[in-house]
């Protein structure tokens, strides 16, 4: 119990060389929450919400104004407005943070996308879900 401890929090909260944003979404929730308040098209700089869980599970429940990127399709998935442009600002989460910092190091760090925060699982979202 306390390896899957540590491999949790050492995912959770894992800021890109080029994040320049500060800790405040990691620090509390209502800044996050706050974000997805502002429509995507009207965020500057722009800031994606990723959910990387599979899609049915998406579909069950997901953070406010993000978008679905199952990490065993994300590969195909690189080209899509929210991850091919590396100045774009993307947050990561998963159901515990292990899949997010996956996708974070095997696919987004390595397409140039270095400005990424793994905000952790979803189970850290104490707001509604849509």
């Amino acid at each position: 119990a306390v390896v899957c401890a540590l491999l949790f929090a050492a995912c959770e909260g894992y800021l890109g060389p080029d994040w320049d944003l500060g800790t405040a979404f990691l620090d509390d929730p209502r800044n996050l929450q706050a974000l997805t308040l502002i429509p995507q098209d009207q965020r500057d700089p722009p800031i994606w919400i990723v959910d990387v869980r599979p899609g049915w599970t998406y579909n069950g429940g997901h953070i406010p104004t993000a978008i679905s990127r199952p990490s065993s399709d994300i590969a195909n998935r690189l080209e899509d407005t929210s991850l091919d442009d590396p100045d774009n600002y993307i947050i990561v989460y998963c159901e515990t943070g292990i899949r997010a910092q996956g996708v974070i190091n095997d696919y987004l760090l390595p397409n140039g996308n270095t400005r990424v925060m793994n905000w952790g699982g979803i189970t850290n979202w104490p707001y509604g879900l849509e």
